[in-house]
């Protein structure tokens, strides 16, 4: 029975230390095999939170894309309404100016401009709208103001805003040039050649 008791004990001794050899591989290879499925694992978590990070992202940046293609879209929809009410602005603002010295005309035009600038003043740009406005308003009291012989810079202070809305208009259509000028042209196209 002594030799079974040292078999007992050498198996026991054989297996602790077959059991230290495993664990030690483990710790080492396993350990790190472990350590790197953890990061594994953790990289897997950011990445699925960097990911909706990105789709919200992704999500807002489309909202503000359509919010700006639909302002977009309206714009483009009103540039032929915008550009025959400047045009319209500016065919009234020549008859307002060529009406001013004639009192009952003035008046009738003044009116005209009023009702026209409350049907179509959203249309115009801002400045274009500001000086329409100003102009019919001044013209409405320069007959009375001429005819008293009022103070010459009051009367020259009435005519700028008459005279100054058929600019206003005109920079309100930013229409640009047709003109090419003679270096943008291709050379068969030039005069002369």
């Amino acid at each position: 029975m002594e030799d079974f008791f040292k078999w007992i004990v050498a198996g026991f001794a054989g297996g602790a230390g077959i059991w230290l050899l495993i664990k030690s591989y483990i710790d080492k290879y396993a350990g790190a095999f472990l350590e790197e499925k953890g990061k594994n694992l953790a990289t897997k978590q950011d990445i699925g939170d960097i990911a909706k990070i990105v789709e919200s992202i992704k999500h807002e940046n489309n909202l503000i894309l359509e919010e700006v293609k639909g302002k977009h879209q309206m714009r483009l929809a009103s540039i032929d309404k915008r550009l025959a009410v400047h045009q319209e602005a500016y065919t009234l603002w020549r008859d307002l100016l060529q009406s001013v010295h004639q009192k009952d005309k003035c008046g009738d035009m003044v009116i005209k401009c009023q009702e026209w600038w409350y049907k179509n003043c959203l249309y115009l740009d801002q400045n274009a709208r500001q000086a329409f406005y100003e102009a019919y308003h001044a013209a409405f009291h320069y007959p009375d103001l001429w005819a008293s012989r009022e103070d010459r810079s009051v009367l020259d202070e009435y005519w700028a805003k008459i005279t100054n809305a058929g600019k206003a208009i005109e920079e309100g259509t930013a229409l640009p040039s047709i003109h090419i000028p003679e270096q943008d042209m291709p050379e068969s196209e030039k005069g002369g050649q």
